[in-house]
């Protein structure tokens, strides 16, 4: 995992002809990312938009005109971007997107009117991919245990398909779960999760996209991935992968591995044991005092006697 975790977070940098143009960038979620755009004619812009295409029409991510007074924003983006460079000094048209998720992945497209244009036509000058990764969850369970891998899609109405993955197995992935199509279509899931995968919430609720897995055993040791599929207008057909909602890495620990004997674990053993020595010490403790000053006053009047017996004896003798 300290792989997958080091490889989310890289930033893979494009070149174009505008510097910023092609760019993709990867992060992780909850993450603030800078989407860059340059222009050198920026003295003569009359119009700054950033918006995020879509099916029907472009998401407005921000605007604003040549003196930085915003403009339309879609309600989703409020309050988490804003201009890098709040004068817009040196061509730099540049917006922070704050506190990303991975329903932020996609095309961003900075554009610009000129005032000069007299048909006030939007100029597209830069292009920015961006990939978000959700954080990587680390689960740790004993067998027999009932698991809930967890995953959540703001977007859960527009999901057409669901797929949670295991990954680690010969590189392809087996089904653990159903497909919301037709939620009971096993095809593709092992035999293994058959009978013991089910939906946390089975409206899905919340945006609560979790499955329970009942009665781990070691072999469920692995990771685990979450993937959705959107609706892609009226008939329903299916988009491309989207990036996994949560990538989940499950440990399972057999019986005695974590020092289990007759239900305690090594760790227990060796605390009652330390709390039972130090009983012992304390209960024999005032007992051994007690038989040394017993002694220790058997000896002062023994020799006590012997003196009062032999009064004209040399003590030294």
């Amino acid at each position: 995992m300290a792989l997958l975790g080091s490889a989310l977070f890289l930033v893979l940098v494009g070149s174009s002809v505008s510097g910023t143009s092609g760019l993709k960038i990867n992060a992780g979620s909850g993450q603030n990312v800078t989407l860059p755009c340059r222009d050198p004619n920026s003295n003569r812009i009359l119009f700054l938009e950033w918006t995020k295409p879509n099916l029907k029409w472009p998401e407005v991510l921000y605007s604003c005109n040549n003196d930085g007074v915003p403009g339309d924003q879609d309600e989703y983006f409020k309050n988490r971007v804003f201009l890098k460079n709040s004068q817009m000094k040196d061509g730099d048209l540049s917006v922070v997107l704050k506190n990303v998720t991975v329903n932020e992945t996609g095309i961003y497209e900075c554009n610009v009117t000129y005032e000069n244009d007299p048909q006030r036509e939007s100029k597209l000058i830069s292009t920015i991919s961006l990939v978000v990764f959700p954080p990587d969850l680390n689960i740790t369970a004993e067998t027999g245990d009932d698991v809930t891998l967890r995953c959540e899609d703001t977007n859960v109405n527009k999901v057409s398909v669901l797929n949670w993955t295991r990954t680690d197995q010969q590189g392809n992935g087996e089904y653990v779960s159903f497909r919301m199509i037709t939620p009971n279509d096993r095809n593709g899931q092992p035999e293994s999760f058959l009978n013991r995968v089910s939906l946390n919430n089975s409206q899905m609720k919340d945006r609560d996209l979790s499955v329970v897995l009942k009665n781990v055993t070691i072999n469920d040791t692995g990771i685990y991935m979450c993937r959705v599929k959107r609706q892609k207008g009226s008939k329903r057909k299916r988009s491309a992968d989207q990036p996994p909602l949560s990538i989940i890495s499950l440990s399972v620990s057999p019986p005695g591995e974590e020092g289990e004997q007759g239900g305690l674990s090594y760790d227990r053993l060796g605390l009652i044991a330390l709390l039972g020595l130090l009983l012992t010490v304390l209960v024999l403790a005032p007992v051994v005092v007690w038989i040394c000053k017993k002694r220790s006053g058997s000896n002062q009047s023994s020799g006590g006697s012997n003196n009062q017996e032999n009064p004209d004896r040399d003590p030294l003798i």
